[in-house]
């Protein structure tokens, strides 16, 4: 273990904003999940202003998730990964591609160059797997919610088509299921990554070949984090550390990396 705590100004800098930034959505679509689901319960016909002034507050939160999720996608994810990476190589290669850089990650010393690659990333999919397993976890329980409800809903046959419709919307819609989906394949990609690298060190390959490897699960890695769309909870990230430093201790000492 460090002797001293992480140092991880890129997060602050890049990634907290995104966490913050995802806050907000995430209230944006509760309180548009609300209005849409309000709406089938106000007759247009009675009260005419207040289902105009719901479609407009519902529209409002449309349009305000549209422009958030195009700044993420766009600019602020992007930003955020250049930044990790330059981070990532500048380590791996003991080179300054950025004046902001990380201290006390990438616990290893092995060779500079593509063995630093591999040890990294190692350490990288360790990490990501056991966070976004938490992760996951955690949700399971307000997705189950969520899909009980919309159950109950489709069983009772009293339940309007419009209130259907506005909960099918919430329920399938970007911040629930497919949020949810992401999450698990993202696990499963850095757990298959992990366990590839874990492959790698065991029979290590000599030359080229152990480069050829090591680069393509960086590079799977990379691509894996950014399809997904996932930002790893800080929250987590500081609950695991311990013992996922203690863990990657470990496999150091089995698989003799310095």
């Amino acid at each position: 273990m460090q002797p001293n705590p992480p140092v991880d100004p890129i997060r602050t800098n890049y990634f907290d904003i995104i966490e913050d930034v995802d806050k907000w959505a995430n209230r944006l679509f509760l309180l548009g999940a609300l209005l849409s689901i309000a709406s089938t319960f106000i007759p247009e016909t009675r009260y005419p202003k207040a289902f105009s002034w719901v479609q407009i507050l519902f529209l409002v939160t449309v349009l305000g998730l549209f422009v958030i999720d195009v700044a993420v996608k766009l600019y602020l994810s992007p930003r955020a990964a250049d930044a990790r990476a330059q981070d990532f190589l500048s380590h791996a290669y003991g080179q300054n591609l950025s004046t902001t850089r990380t201290q006390g990650y990438y616990n290893n010393n092995a060779q500079l160059g593509m063995h630093k690659i591999a040890a990294q990333t190692f350490e990288n999919a360790l990490f990501t797997k056991e966070i976004s397993r938490c992760m996951f976890k955690r949700q399971i329980p307000w997705v189950a919610v969520y899909v009980a409800i919309f159950a109950v809903g489709l069983a009772c046959r009293d339940t309007p088509i419009t209130l259907w419709c506005a909960s099918a919307q919430v329920l399938f819609g970007e911040q629930i299921i497919v949020r949810f989906a992401r999450l698990w394949w993202l696990r499963a990609r850095a757990e298959r990554i992990f366990d590839e690298l874990q492959q790698l060190y065991f029979t290590p390959p000599q030359g080229v070949a152990f480069d050829t490897i090591a680069m393509d699960a960086y590079m799977r890695y990379e691509t894996s984090k950014s399809t997904a769309g996932i930002t790893l909870s800080s929250r987590i990230y500081e609950e695991l550390n311990p013992q996922l430093t203690i863990e990657w201790d470990r496999l150091r000492g089995i698989y003799g990396i310095p």
